[in-house]
């Protein structure tokens, strides 16, 4: 143990103990000086230094853009939904679902978003849906066909629209994706195969349903058996799409299915103009204008 002394600066008493150490080499020895701490002037009582601990580290994590898209979940029902028919797959695919909202990217970088997020804590999931856990929940829903209808059907029964649109779009991929991406007119204008989704919409523009087709189906070949799957799971009222769906045949299908339907169509093809010619009389008349949404048009029935 070495001696102690102290230092007197601006009226306070510091102490220190001083130790003599040898170092090798050396002829005399090298003086170490430690501080102990300031000296108490009542009691003549060290008072020993403060030990400085580094200080805790802390992590702010983004909480508004999670808590905005869970009340707006909650208010449509969606995960409400999906833990009725995905059961113990709905946190993660909820969690998925708001990861992407937030940050749109693949599926094995979600979990950097989960992470910087209070996903995890606000859908209690058990990890931050890493890409091997993204792997398997893709795997596993993939091959639950009738519980996703099942889950299609728990969302239009939400919906009190007296309307629904169909369509058709198109997502580029470099995988053959299980054999549904195929040559196609990419619309896109990309040198890549493509798969087709079949979207139908409510009125509200809030997505219901979605069918997966190979990316070689025209806009034409898909009606219907996409109207008829949609009739199935409860899609009630007026269909509506764009003339992407305009041919002979569709129209034929939808009215074969006792379906109300929207069609546009060019003014110029034959049958139009026939059609158009013998409705002149009924278009001069004023019950033919519309104001629909405060817009004017003139309608007439064929």
């Amino acid at each position: 143990m070495g001696s102690i002394f102290y230092m007197e600066r601006n009226g306070q008493k510091y102490a220190y103990e001083s130790t003599s150490v040898r170092v090798p080499g050396r002829k005399n020895p090298k003086t170490i000086k430690t501080y102990l701490g300031r000296v108490d002037p009542e009691t003549g009582k060290i008072i020993p230094k403060e030990s400085r601990s580094r200080p805790k580290e802390e992590y702010a994590k983004h909480y508004g853009s999670v808590r905005f898209l869970d009340g707006i979940q909650k208010d449509m029902g969606i995960f409400e939904d999906l833990d009725e028919v995905f059961t113990t797959l709905a946190p993660n695919i909820m969690g998925a679902a708001m990861a992407l909202a937030i940050n749109p990217t693949s599926m094995d970088s979600i979990h950097y978003t989960v992470e910087n997020t209070v996903i995890r804590e606000t859908m209690k999931l058990r990890g931050t849906l890493s890409p091997s856990t993204m792997g398997t929940v893709c795997e596993d829903v993939g091959g639950m066909i009738n519980t996703m209808d099942r889950f299609f059907t728990r969302r239009i029964a939400r919906s009190s629209s007296g309307f629904f649109s169909l369509d058709l779009t198109s997502v580029s991929a470099y995988s053959k994706m299980g054999g549904w991406a195929q040559w196609g007119h990419n619309r896109d204008g990309e040198d890549l195969k493509q798969t087709n989704i079949a979207m139908v919409t409510d009125g509200d523009g809030i997505p219901v349903m979605f069918r997966m087709l190979p990316g070689s189906i025209a806009d034409m070949a898909v009606m219907k058996d996409t109207v008829r799957d949609m009739k199935d799971m409860g899609c009630k009222g007026r269909m509506v799409m764009d003339r992407g769906f305009e041919s002979a045949t569709n129209v034929s299908a939808l009215m074969d299915l006792d379906m109300d339907f929207t069609m546009p169509s060019n003014v110029k093809a034959e049958p139009i103009k026939k059609l158009m010619s013998k409705a002149i009389d009924e278009l001069k008349a004023s019950s033919s204008f519309a104001f629909p949404r405060g817009e004017g048009v003139q309608v007439c029935g064929v």
